[in-house]
């Protein structure tokens, strides 16, 4: 056996496809390559491109550092004494809690100190200004410890900043295990000056980490080697807001379950990460810090709402990606605090991993069952509603339930799961097609040289027929024979000889069947029939006899043999006869009508074996006729399956004139058969033999 027949004996469709199933599973369950990330983003991200949150209320409001206020204020940063009265035009608006997505880490340019630095004074100046200027920090301190903030802290690489430890930490009551085993802690959490981050009633971590360049998830808990443990800054402010003490967080063996902040529960990842459902963020209200501090902005727009700060001026570069597109980083702190005030809550379980794989396997099995009972296109619709089922409940489960289902590489691993099956059963058909043409191929060459032998034997039988030169001058008689095989080669025979200057020895016959066996039977029997005439002197009834023992001598396929033979003394006119089963001839004409007295004296040949056939004496007329045919002629149908019967047979006969010679009787019975027939198959071979006397004086008119 070679390769391709061993593959298509042990890799059949539905094998192929279980086996490309069963690792798609395998892949899906435990793969989680960058391609599988990649496309269940690529779908994540158009749920929320095409359903993209609707903003139900507006909790949070961003006051912008914007191009207006940089323009109008100065470059930044400003002093933080202006920073100080941003905060407190804020809080007299009656903001619920302020948060500044901004870090502090280095003293104000514009204190006295950094100032007599910059100005290059002496000790003696520099005490003189300190005492004349109030220190821009300590405003700002003051000013936090007035109002309820929450400032920045961030994770970053060791290399960039000294560790220190906040005085005040938010609380994390951890339930069910260590949230530190499940986070990548950072090396150095970076704080604001101290000075700031006491004064501040919160600290909350603004680290947002892009998934390939795209923000879709925060976090929620921030980490540091140095066991440093603070909450994200969207946490944090929810939790000052609602006034509360601590934050939740539930663990397990596969990592952080929820964080409950403020009876709010968020559903995160193992690695405490919170998937956001982001809105457009443009329709948000937003303020240019410039206005806030003219005073300009209405107090009821701020009043009870939560406050955010930061920049969203473009050469600040504080902008990530979304799957909405571009937008300020401010805006996905207040995308996080709007999620959980709304109840917007995105998750992504671990058993809905297990349900992906379900749908996989059902699709999977859809294609293997489809495409193997199936035709290809009802296979592809079945394939198709499937795919179309899945979709429908991904986005479903995304509106409805805010389920992150992963419908993409279910589908597109079930697309190979079909595309394998369908491809090898089409290659299978190919092959089977490939190998139909190869035993047609073979086929016709075989019947292209069967052809060529029954184009043969046609000639050859046709070539044994007798040649009616053997007549030419004898003005006494005047013979015509046609044979028409059904197929190449017939079972009818006809044949007619000299035995004397006087006697005329001719007969008809047909053999049971059609076809190569009938036309060997019938060669087999015209031998028979000459060599018989001749020893027993043409007698016919005798002819027969012997013709008939000879026959049945062998004869495996039992075929049988009608056949009416003659002797016509062509002077006289005398005609002996003999009939084994054939068709009666018609004599004509006599006394001016139609008749046929040559009824059969004998079973056809090959029926029983020792029959002895007796000859009958008749006499034919000068320009009398006899026509012998076979069955072929009467059993003729045409497309309403009518026979053409005897009758007609007769009505052919009638019209035609007292004197007609034989080639004109033959060819007014064979003209009739085949206006009868039209365009049907000829089911029998028909043959006729027309022996008519003609007057001893008259020219041969045949």
């Amino acid at each position: 056996m070679n390769l391709s027949r061993y593959l298509r004996a042990t890799l059949n469709p539905p094998l192929l496809g279980t086996l490309i199933l069963a690792l798609s599973t395998a892949f899906l369950a435990y793969g989680e390559t960058e391609l599988e990330q990649i496309s269940r983003s690529v779908l994540f991200d158009s749920y929320q491109r095409w359903f993209p949150r609707s903003r139900v209320s507006d909790p949070v409001v961003v006051v912008e550092i914007d191009e207006q206020s940089l323009a109008q204020l100065g470059q930044w940063p400003w002093p933080r004494s202006r920073l100080a009265g941003l905060v407190d035009e804020i809080a007299r608006a009656g903001a619920a809690v302020i948060a500044i997505d901004a870090l502090f880490v280095e003293p104000d340019r514009y204190s006295p100190s950094a100032l007599a630095l910059q100005l290059g004074l002496d000790p003696a100046a520099t005490a003189s200004l300190a005492a004349t200027l109030p220190n821009s920090d300590e405003v700002f301190a003051r000013t936090l410890r007035a109002t309820p903030t929450i400032v920045a802290v961030a994770g970053v690489a060791e290399s960039v900043a000294t560790p220190r430890h906040a005085n005040r930490v938010t609380p994390i009551l951890q339930r069910g295990g260590n949230a530190f085993e499940h986070l990548s802690p950072y090396p150095v959490l970076l704080r604001n000056l101290p000075l700031i981050d006491d004064a501040a009633s919160a600290h909350g971590a603004i680290n947002v980490e892009p998934d390939a360049g795209v923000v879709r998830r925060v976090p929620t808990l921030v980490a540091s080697t140095a066991g440093d443990l603070v909450p994200s800054l969207a946490i944090e402010t929810l939790r000052v807001a609602a006034g509360r003490d601590s934050v939740r967080a539930s663990i397990g063996a596969a990592g952080i379950h929820d964080v409950e902040v403020a009876d709010l529960d968020i559903p995160t990842l193992p690695n405490g990460e919170w998937w956001l459902h982001f809105s457009r963020w443009e329709e948000r209200p937003a303020f240019s810090a410039a206005s806030v501090l003219r005073g300009t902005v209405a107090a009821d727009t701020l009043r009870g709402r939560i406050v955010l700060i930061g920049y969203t001026a473009l050469g600040l570069l504080d902008t990530i990606t979304s799957p909405l597109g571009r937008m300020p980083g401010v805006e996905v702190h207040a995308e996080a605090i709007e999620n959980a005030l709304e109840g917007r809550l995105l998750s992504r379980a671990r058993w809905m991993a297990r349900l992906e794989l379900g749908f996989l396997i059902v699709l999977g099995t859809i294609s293997i069952w489809g495409v193997s009972r199936w035709r290809p296109m009802y296979a592809a619709a079945a394939f198709m509603a499937g795919v179309v089922a899945l979709v429908s409940f991904g986005v479903y489960a995304f509106l409805a339930l805010g389920w992150l289902i992963d419908v993409a590489n279910p589908a597109a691993l079930g697309g190979l799961v079909f595309m394998s099956v369908l491809g090898a059963n089409l290659g299978e058909a190919q092959s089977q097609r490939w190998l139909l043409r190869q035993e047609l191929a073979a086929e016709r060459e075989v019947h292209a040289r069967l052809q060529g032998e029954l184009d043969a034997a046609r000639r050859i039988q046709l070539g044994m027929l007798p040649n009616p030169v053997i007549l030419a001058g004898d003005r006494r008689v005047d013979v015509v024979g046609r044979m028409m095989p059904a197929r190449t080669v017939g079972g009818d025979l006809y044949d007619f000889f000299r035995l004397d200057r006087q006697r005329l020895f001719f007969l008809i016959g047909d053999v049971s069947g059609k076809g190569l066996p009938s036309a060997l039977f019938m060669a087999l029997a015209k031998a028979q029939f000459r060599g018989a005439a001749e020893r027993v002197g043409g007698d016919p009834g005798a002819t027969l006899t012997e013709v008939n023992k000879a026959l049945a001598q062998d004869n495996p396929e039992m075929l049988f043999l009608t056949a009416f033979a003659g002797l016509l003394d062509l002077d006289s006119g005398e005609l002996r006869w003999s009939n084994a089963g054939h068709e009666s001839p018609y004599l004509l004409p006599r006394e001016d009508r139609l008749d046929h007295p040559f009824d059969a004296v004998g079973p056809p040949l090959c029926v029983i074996d020792d029959f002895a056939y007796e000859s009958r004496c008749a006499w034919l007329a000068e320009r009398a006729a006899l026509c012998l045919m076979t069955d072929g002629i009467t059993e003729a149908r045409n497309a309403a399956y009518e026979l053409f019967g005897a009758p007609r047979v007769l009505a052919a006969l009638t019209t035609l004139a007292p004197d007609s010679d034989s080639e004109t009787i033959v060819d007014s019975v064979t003209d009739a058969v085949t206006d009868f027939v039209g365009a049907c198959e000829q089911a029998d071979d028909i043959t006729l033999l027309c022996v008519r006397r003609a007057e001893p004086n008259s020219p041969k008119t045949g």
